[in-house]
C-alpha cells in the first residue's frame, strides 16, 4: 500500500486500510526505531469534495450548473475516519449544516462553505444554492389552517376585532357573514338575543386565495340599561 518514501501506490480499493510504518532514527551515535499506524482513506480529498457537489441537486442554465434544495440532503461527513466534511450554511433556518430543509415562504439564495480536510490539507469551495420555497397556494392554505385553529367557536360581541392578516404569514384576510347586518367590513352587530352567524374567511396570498367557513356564536346585548322601547327596536 505505502513504499518506504511515503508513496501511495494502493488506496486499498473501497476499504479503508490499516499500514503500519516502521522508522529507524539515527543522530550522531544515538539511533531510535519504532512504529507508527496510519489509516489510508480508499478516495482522496478531491474525490470527496466532488461527492459533495454530486448530492447537490441541478440545473444547468446558459452552461452554468444552478444548485437547488427542495427537500432534506444526506451530507457526508466523515468519510473512513481520515476525510472530514464541514459544511457552513449562511441561512441554516431554513437549510441546516445537516442538509436538513425548512421550507421558507419564498424562493431564498444560500450560502453553503464546504470545507473538505484530512489531517494535512483542506479544499473549501463555496455553493449559492437556492432554497425553494413555498407556492402561494401553499401559504394562503397555511393561512387557513391557522384561522380554523384559532377561531372556529368564536363568541362574538361588539367589540371582537376580527384580524385582517395571518400571525403565521403575510396573508391577508377579509371576512363575510350569511348575515351582513350581524357581521359588515369586520364590524359585529349585537342584538337582545344570542344569535348564530355563519362567517366565512378569505385568505389571500399574492396570486391565490382559499376560504373556510364556520358558525360562530354571537352574544346578546346587556339590556339593564335599555328602555323597553330599546329593547323593542333592537329585536326588530
Amino acid at each position: 500500500y505505502i513504499l518506504a518514501d511515503g508513496t501511495v501506490v494502493d488506496t486499498g480499493g473501497t476499504k479503508a486500510v490499516d499500514v503500519t510504518l516502521g522508522y529507524i532514527i539515527n543522530y550522531n551515535d544515538e539511533t531510535k526505531a519504532g512504529e507508527i499506524t496510519v489509516h489510508l482513506s480508499p478516495i482522496t480529498i478531491e474525490e470527496a469534495s466532488d461527492r459533495f457537489e454530486t448530492i447537490l441537486p441541478r440545473r444547468t442554465i446558459d452552461g452554468e450548473p444552478k444548485y437547488f434544495a427542495a427537500r432534506d440532503i444526506n451530507i457526508v461527513s466523515d468519510y473512513y475516519g481520515v476525510i472530514s466534511v464541514e459544511v457552513v450554511s449562511s441561512n441554516p433556518d431554513i437549510f441546516s449544516a445537516e442538509g436538513k430543509y425548512n421550507k421558507p415562504n419564498e424562493d431564498t439564495d444560500i450560502t453553503l462553505t464546504v470545507t473538505v480536510s484530512d489531517s494535512y490539507n483542506s479544499i473549501t469551495t463555496e455553493y449559492t444554492v437556492t432554497i425553494q420555497g413555498r407556492t402561494p397556494l401553499e401559504i394562503a392554505e397555511e393561512g387557513i389552517e391557522w384561522v380554523e385553529n384559532n377561531f372556529l367557536d368564536m363568541y362574538l360581541t361588539s367589540d371582537t376585532k376580527l384580524p385582517t392578516s395571518c400571525e403565521n404569514n403575510s396573508c391577508e384576510i377579509s371576512w363575510t357573514a350569511n348575515d351582513p347586518y350581524i357581521i359588515s367590513d369586520g364590524k359585529i352587530v349585537q342584538s337582545v338575543f344570542e344569535r348564530y352567524v355563519q362567517l366565512t374567511a378569505t385568505v389571500k396570498y399574492q396570486t391565490a386565495s382559499q376560504k373556510t367557513s364556520f358558525w360562530c356564536k354571537v352574544g346578546a346585548l346587556g339590556t339593564s340599561n335599555m328602555s323597553d322601547v330599546e329593547i323593542i327596536e333592537s329585536y326588530l
